[in-house]
């Protein structure tokens, strides 16, 4: 083989080399940083959903107390805020967060409309039931359950990077 056959072939390697290298090193960069910005928002996304849950049910068990409190002229909570104006802007918080909630989840995955099923099904009891402790805590660990079922499927998806 002669020397300048050596050479070309040395000259067109650096030069496939030279070009491909930063080309993959661009590629992978931007997998990088579309991972990094998708897990972090993922894991916002999270901590928005898991304290949104926890405030929910926090008022629901309020709610629960003050419906006690109340007697049996509940009236669908109208008795209540009829006696106490003051806890409107506890019911219009309570209603905010459901529908934050809501806006956050995918009403098209079967997950997250159970979870938004479970919250429903929490406020209808709150409404409609009388204050039965009992069937509140079955409520309340069923929007918890929904809840960890979806934040599973996403902290699944943090894990991955995708």
């Amino acid at each position: 083989m002669s020397p300048v056959w050596v050479s070309f072939v040395a000259a067109c390697t650096a030069l496939v080399a030279s070009i491909c290298g930063p080309m993959v090193a661009l590629a992978a960069a931007r997998y990088q940083f579309r991972s990094n910005v998708l897990s972090t928002s993922r894991r916002q996304w999270i901590e928005t959903v898991r304290a949104m849950t926890a405030e929910l049910v926090a008022l629901a068990v309020a709610a629960t107390a003050a419906k006690r409190r109340l007697g049996g002229t509940w009236d669908r909570g109208h008795a209540l805020l009829a006696a106490e104006p003051a806890l409107m802007e506890k019911y219009e918080r309570i209603v905010n967060v459901r529908w934050n909630i809501q806006l956050l989840l995918n009403p098209g995955e079967a997950d997250h409309a159970h979870f938004i099923a479970s919250i429903d099904q929490l406020l209808l009891h709150l409404k409609e039931a009388p204050a039965d402790e009992q069937a509140l805590l079955g409520l309340v660990n069923g929007v918890a359950e929904a809840a960890h079922a979806v934040i599973r499927d996403t902290w699944r998806r943090v894990k991955l990077g995708t």
